[in-house]
C-alpha cells in the first residue's frame, strides 16, 4: 500500500537518488538541465540541511519501505511592489518510473500545498520544463495554470561588440556595493 510521510535524514540518500534519475531524464531532452559531476552528493547535503533545518517541506511517498517518490517545498518573499507579498514554492516532485500514473504525485503535490497552506501560503508555484509536457500536463491537472514563461539566451562574451560588453573583454560585472 502506498503511503506518504514527513522526510527523516535517513531519507536522503533515496531522494537524492530519484532527483538524479529525474535531473538525467531532463538533460535527456534539453541541455539546460546538464548536471555537474558530484550532484548526487551535493543533493544529498542539501536536502539533508532541508530536512534537518525545517527550511522547507520533505515529504516521500513509499510502498512498503521502499521510497518511490518525493516532494520538496518552500516559501519565498517578491518584492514589495507587489500586493501578493509571500508565495508558496513547490521546487521538486519526482516518483520512480514505474510508479508513475498510479497517483502517487499528486498524493505528494496535496502534501506540499497543506504543507504551504499550513504556514499561511495562499499560493504555491511550480516551474515546469517546457521539455516536459507529461509534467505540465500533471501540473495542469493540479490546478496550476500557466503564469511567466522564463526564457533563456546563451551568451558567448566572444561575440560581443565592445560596446555591449562595456568595452571589456568580460562582460561580467560584480553588482555594485550598497551606499
Amino acid at each position: 500500500m502506498i503511503r506518504t510521510r514527513k522526510a527523516k535524514l535517513e531519507d536522503a540518500p533515496r531522494i537524492a537518488g530519484l532527483w538524479h534519475e529525474m535531473a538525467k531524464f531532463h538533460a535527456r531532452r534539453d541541455p539546460y538541465w546538464e548536471v555537474s559531476r558530484g550532484c548526487r552528493k551535493g543533493y544529498t547535503t542539501y536536502i539533508s540541511k532541508v530536512i534537518t533545518e525545517g527550511c522547507g517541506g520533505v515529504f516521500v511517498a513509499h510502498d512498503g519501505g521502499e521510497i518511490i517518490g518525493f516532494v520538496m517545498a518552500t516559501g519565498a518573499s517578491r518584492a514589495p511592489c507587489y500586493a501578493r507579498q509571500d508565495v508558496g514554492l513547490i521546487l521538486d516532485l519526482a516518483v520512480t518510473k514505474e510508479c508513475r500514473r498510479k497517483g502517487v504525485g499528486e498524493r505528494l503535490c496535496d502534501q506540499a500545498l497543506g504543507w504551504l497552506a499550513e504556514r499561511g501560503f495562499r499560493n504555491a508555484e511550480v516551474r515546469v520544463a517546457t521539455a516536459n509536457p507529461l509534467a505540465a500536463g500533471f501540473w495542469r491537472k493540479m490546478g496550476f495554470e500557466p503564469r511567466i514563461t522564463i526564457a533563456e539566451k546563451h551568451l558567448d562574451s566572444t561575440k560581443l561588440s565592445p560596446r555591449r560588453s562595456g568595452g571589456r573583454k568580460d562582460a561580467r560585472r560584480k553588482p555594485p556595493k550598497p551606499s
